[in-house]
């Protein structure tokens, strides 16, 4: 299937895939569970031979410990081998999405979607961020403020340092 989702970049930027289901070689559908998302990503690049392949979250990369957590901040990962993601406390990584890239000997990036920085995940070596990027909100136009659009305006604006609604475009203001 590698052929139509090729067709498909060459005439888009980004491919959105949802990342819980695959078919097994009988053709049976199964869920992936936890963590799919981040494996189907892994598995995708892989099979299609990707240069890169960069996971998205909501961190700007990969902690020591959980920043969140009161008291000393933790550093950030600039790299980060496979063995040492998968001891990190908080596993914002999945185990099996970390063990394929592991099997494949295959780096990638982890980020969050509006940053340029991020923490590679490889085999190479272990190194921390010299400071720490705070990225910047993601400028967003939002098309329809019907009921769905009007509840997307406003999980967006409860996230002012993730996100920047600069216009909503409705049939009936």
């Amino acid at each position: 299937k590698c052929d139509l989702l090729e067709r498909l970049l060459e005439t888009n930027e980004v491919l959105v895939v949802p990342g819980f289901v695959a078919c097994d070689s009988m053709g049976a559908t199964n869920l992936l569970g936890r963590g799919g998302s981040d494996l189907t990503a892994l598995f995708i690049a892989y099979r299609m031979r990707a240069q890169h392949c960069r996971l998205l979250k909501d961190t700007d990369g990969l902690y020591e410990w959980d920043p969140k957590r009161p008291g000393t901040k933790p550093k950030c990962f600039a790299e980060v081998t496979w063995e040492q993601a998968m001891a990190l406390e908080k596993r914002v990584l999945q185990p099996k999405a970390l063990r394929f890239a592991q099997e494949q000997n295959m780096a990638f990036s982890f980020a969050c979607l509006s940053n340029e920085v991020f923490t590679k995940v490889g085999a190479s070596r272990t190194s921390f961020r010299e400071t720490a990027v705070e990225p910047k909100p993601l400028r967003v136009t939002l098309l329809g403020l019907g009921t769905v659009g009007r509840g997307v305006y406003d999980r967006l604006t409860e996230l002012p340092d993730r996100f920047q609604v600069v216009a909503c475009v409705a049939r009936t203001p």
